[in-house]
């Protein structure tokens, strides 16, 4: 799905220049190389020699191919009305509100072939000893068989980004397998990785070549004075996790994944998620226990580490494996809370290369904190922030940077975060989209403007449909200056009390809606499938 937010959709004559290199029946089993770098020949054939990728096609686009920006294909919109409000000094809503044109595409339902998927795992496992796959196929292997895919596989929304140097998207989402087939108490969660060209077709068996920071492993090969990484996608993501023998809630869950640019000038996906970890704690009395934590995580899927460098039983047996390379994401000089979920990242678009990376860790009470991205420290600085009441606006997309005034020292990011409504007078709870821009006025950061809940157009999905993931969109930018004046102050009122109460109005009219014209089975029935739309990991 495409999001537009602007007042009129947008036409585009890019051309698409990938659909020729992915034309069936040759879209797949092809080797991409990154634009920009000199590959001499048999640097790559002897790379993949005795691999299933050997003879395979080589492709590397031209620099004058490269899409700064995914295309927008022409076609029909959704045109849908709703009110954004803003930080103002003002206390009644209609005073704070004006009107945002958003405009979606029809949504599509990304593809999930599992029996290719475990193919490739396989195949990577026991012909080419990806030592990952090796790992962690005796916690599932027993569901592989193509009778358990319906019954005990589900994959949840995840994120995506635009890879310019091979004119591709690439999609990080949440795959998880359970024991019972409920779905609520997965025994396992993995990050999931595919290749899409740009019109959204899954490129099913697929290497990408990839900058890297370490040249060791059966995956990585040095050319000119640079490492590469070489992984065949559709993979599971080898992160590391604590893997336990036994109970639930295992592995690495939420995907949220953002653009970051490296000091070379390369741009590379970072993913952030959230995973089970043991620690040892030293209590007051003096002694030491071991804990559980739900930890906040961020990983680069193309660069390596070695070992898990977690604490984990049998450590020894993984210290000489690779892994994508990850670590903790700590507040300093806070306490460690035991479950930490729901943080959106967001970087800047401004410097020459990306140094930070930015967390919402919450929207109420606003709070952004500031990391390192390419050191080792996991710790990282509160920014300066207005604060505001505990509600019910939490963490959904990434946010992205869509207007910087330099000569102002200001930047302005958009996303869509979610709210949840409880007792709205059609259920007990429920999530709704809602679009936020965030604001950075020299140091200090605002939630500047919320909306009311946004309508998507797409289908209403019930909670037990064989399709589950629906695509995150493209934000552009909000050009009228209308959208970003907004007061700063000590006397500003939040504008989330607007949104929610706007929210909520909707919430109450749709389930009247409803109710007015169907049966009281018929509604129960409706109301059931729509609280199961939407669904953030």
């Amino acid at each position: 799905m495409q999001i537009i937010t602007s007042l009129n959709p947008p036409k585009t004559h890019q051309q698409l220049v990938n659909l020729q290199i992915f034309a069936k029946p040759s879209r797949n089993r092809k080797v991409l190389l990154p634009a920009g770098f000199h590959f001499p020949k048999m640097a790559v054939k002897s790379h993949l020699s005795g691999t299933s990728a050997e003879s395979w096609d080589v492709v590397q686009l031209e620099d004058s191919q490269v899409l700064e920006c995914p295309p927008i294909e022409p076609g029909p919109y959704k045109v849908t009305d709703t009110g954004l409000y803003k930080l103002s000094n003002e206390n009644e809503c209609n005073k704070k509100e004006h009107n945002a044109r958003i405009a979606t595409d029809i949504s599509r339902h990304l593809s999930l072939d599992l029996e290719k998927i475990f193919e490739i795992f396989e195949e990577e496992a026991h012909t080419y000893g990806d030592t990952y796959n090796q790992h962690i196929r005796p916690v599932f292997k027993e569901y592989m068989g193509e009778e358990k895919h319906s019954s005990n596989w589900f994959r949840f929304s995840g994120s995506s980004v635009w890879l310019k140097d091979f004119n591709i998207h690439f999609v990080v989402s949440r795959l998880m397998i359970t024991e019972n087939g409920n779905r609520v108490n997965p025994r396992l969660s993995m990050l999931l990785a595919q290749v899409f060209d740009e019109q959204w077709n899954e490129i099913e068996d697929v290497r990408l070549v990839f900058p890297s920071n370490n040249g060791e492993g059966a995956s990585r090969f040095r050319v000119n004075g640079q490492d590469f990484t070489s992984y065949r996608f559709p993979r599971i993501l080898p992160v590391p996790f604590v893997l336990g023998g036994s109970g639930f809630y295992w592995g690495a869950e939420d995907p949220r994944m953002t653009l970051v640019r490296n000091k070379n000038g390369h741009d590379e996906p970072l993913v952030v998620f959230n995973a089970f970890q043991t620690k040892e704690v030293v209590e007051e009395d003096g002694k030491t226990q071991i804990k559980g934590f739900r930890s906040i995580f961020m990983c680069f899927p193309f660069q390596v580490q070695k070992g898990k460098q977690l604490l984990e039983g049998n450590r020894e047996t993984t210290d000489d494996h690779y892994f994508t390379h990850t670590k903790q994401v700590i507040i300093d000089g806070e306490p460690e809370r035991v479950v930490e979920k729901n943080w959106t990242p967001f970087v800047s678009s401004g410097g020459e290369y990306t140094k930070h990376v930015m967390f919402a860790t919450s929207f109420e009470p606003f709070k952004v904190i500031k990391c390192d991205l390419w050191t080792d420290s996991p710790t990282c600085q509160v920014e300066e922030s207005q604060n505001g009441d505990v509600g019910q606006l939490r963490g959904g997309t990434p946010l992205v940077s869509i207007k910087r005034v330099d000569a102002e020292d200001k930047e302005f990011f958009a996303g869509l975060a979610r709210s949840h409504l409880t007792h709205c007078g059609c259920g007990i709870h429920f999530y709704r989209p809602n679009l936020v821009v965030v604001a950075r006025i020299g140091t200090t950061w605002s939630l500047a403007q919320v909306s009311s809940s946004v309508d998507l157009g797409m289908d209403l999905i019930p909670w037990d449909d064989e399709e589950r993931v629906n695509v995150h969109g493209v934000l552009k930018a909000l050009n009228d200056s209308r959208y970003w004046e907004f007061a700063v102050g000590e006397n500003t009122v939040s504008p989330i009390k607007c949104a929610q109460e706007r929210s909520n109005e909707f919430c109450k009219a749709y389930a009247a809606k409803v109710q007015k014209r169907s049966s009281f089975g018929e509604f129960v029935g409706a109301i059931k499938r729509w609280v199961g739309v939407i669904s953030w990991g």
